[in-house]
């Protein structure tokens, strides 16, 4: 599950991480597009952002839940809930 306030640390750690270090270090970001929560302002606003953010309407879109191994081929993929985002934060100019 999201949890707002674990994204939110989630995208807080990665900023310190990319501003600790002088090695190429990248990290995608998928997460639901919840536009209004403090989480989704921190990526969108981050100086690490390399790319304009991608946001995949939920029709378009489906993922692997945890128990994909317990089910069968044909209902391995649930229909997302939500719109998903897509992020690229990086600390090399160019990207990774």
């Amino acid at each position: 599950p999201f949890v707002p306030e674990v994204m939110l640390a989630m995208v807080e750690k990665m900023d310190a991480l990319l501003a600790a270090t002088n090695e190429p270090l990248s990290f995608v970001i998928i997460v639901p597009a919840w536009t209004e929560i403090p989480a989704w302002k921190a990526l969108t606003s981050s100086k690490f952002r390399q790319a304009e953010v991608v946001i995949v309407p939920k029709q378009d879109h489906s993922f692997c839940d945890g128990a994909q191994h317990q089910r069968r081929p044909t209902e391995r993929f649930r229909p997302s809930s939500f719109d998903t985002g897509l992020f690229l934060l990086s600390n090399q100019p160019d990207g990774p």
